[in-house]
């Protein structure tokens, strides 16, 4: 992505940070357009401080608690809970 090069090529730049705005922004933009768990996992471990950090979270869970329970069972719900207790979804 050509807004890395440029921060850090120019990290004392007045528009680094403005880079860096645009750059967390794009790539939210293209974890939202996958709209699966595993791309704002990516997105959340990539961009930790990015403004959009806790929206990625939320549809993080989400995403993760749709896809985990597609059959709609008790069985899937039960193991979900097991492995993702702290999630906010269920």
């Amino acid at each position: 992505m050509a807004f890395n090069q440029f921060i850090r090529v120019y990290t004392s730049a007045p528009q680094c940070f403005q880079a860096i705005d645009l750059r967390d922004s794009l790539a939210y933009y293209f974890a939202r357009k996958e709209d699966m768990y595993q791309a704002y996992s990516d997105f959340i471990e990539k961009y930790p401080e990015a403004k959009e950090i806790a929206d990625a979270k939320n549809n993080y869970e989400a995403t993760l608690y749709e896809s985990s329970t597609k059959e709609n069972t008790i069985d899937e719900y039960v193991q979900f809970i097991k492995n993702y207790a702290q999630n906010s979804c269920w």
